[in-house]
């Protein structure tokens, strides 16, 4: 068996992760040089070379929209695809620059409508479940709670296949006191954290599996998602906060958040259920509200239930 071809794919593989690392790093040299307005420029900038390079990924996002919002104009899908591509460019020059701002920086650009219901909703004891979406900034939110809240926070990351960009990022993300767990190591580290009485945090908008996980509501669709969030929760009685970054009209951001009321479901499979169609309709209110600061690229509906697919 001819090895060298697997070689040189490796070794490809290898060097072509080490172009996109020094790539980044001297991208992040950039972002720390300009100011908050420059950087919000970069990304519109950033966003559009994305949205223009890639056709699979904009050819995704139309039909995302097309299939959420069959009622829209072609003028509206196609001017909301643009701007959730300069979204998206913003909050991957915002991110290279987080760890380079100081505590008072961070401070004046994210604000929280209410940081105090995290102590309120802390005090129950039984930790905190705090679950988000690819919306906004998601990446200063889950960094400005290590600055505005004393509540250790573990986050659930999806580990990046460049393993020098990812080492990188997870560096970064723990600069402002929070911890971190890669999703096939999570399970153990997060039932920890919540006996303990802290907080975890998932982004649960992902395409889940279609044959261990559950298929809710989703913009009119059965959508594959995450039972992890509403199965731990329900199993620790740890109370539920959704939240989100909603970006303002001076780049500056507001984090909303509201605690899920789960009182009346029981730990069951109907009631796993039941909770993450909850936390799944709340995050479609907020997308129904900000459309265009929801990224729509990534495939949601490619999984379809089993009796739809035969």
């Amino acid at each position: 068996m001819n090895t060298k071809p697997k070689k040189k794919i490796k070794l490809f593989k290898k060097l072509s992760h080490l172009i996109v690392f020094i790539a980044v790093y001297i991208f992040v040299i950039i972002t720390r040089i300009l100011n908050h307005k420059q950087t919000v420029k970069l990304g519109v900038f950033i966003g559009k070379i994305i949205y223009y390079a890639s056709k699979r990924r904009r050819n995704i996002t139309y039909h995302n929209l097309k299939t959420a919002f069959p009622e829209q104009s072609e003028d509206w899908i196609n001017t909301t695809s643009k701007k959730s591509f300069q979204n998206l460019g913003i909050t991957f020059a915002e991110m290279f620059k987080i760890s380079s701002l100081s505590e008072p920086e961070i401070r004046s650009l994210v604000k929280y409508r209410d940081v105090d219901e995290f102590d309120r909703v802390h005090k129950q004891g039984n930790g905190i479940v705090i679950i988000s979406g690819h919306f906004g900034n998601w990446e200063l939110m889950a960094y400005s709670f290590g600055i505005y809240s004393t509540i250790p926070v573990t986050i659930v990351v999806k580990p990046q296949s460049n393993k020098l960009l990812d080492k990188y990022l997870n560096k970064m993300r723990v600069n402002s006191g929070n911890k971190i767990v890669p999703m096939h190591k999570a399970a153990l580290e997060l039932i920890k954290a919540l006996r303990n009485n802290e907080a975890i945090a998932f982004l649960a908008d992902q395409s889940a599996t279609n044959d261990k996980d559950l298929f809710v509501n989703f913009f009119n669709q059965q959508t594959a998602t995450y039972k992890a969030p509403a199965q731990i929760a329900l199993k620790f009685r740890a109370p539920i906060i959704f939240g989100g970054c909603i970006r303002q009209p001076d780049n500056t951001y507001l984090i909303e958040h509201n605690e899920l009321d789960y009182s009346d479901i029981e730990n069951t499979p109907e009631g796993i259920k039941e909770l993450t169609q909850r936390h799944v309709s709340a995050l479609e209110n907020l997308i129904r509200k900000y459309p265009d600061q929801w990224v729509w690229a990534h495939r949601r509906w490619k999984h379809k239930p089993k009796a739809e697919e035969n």
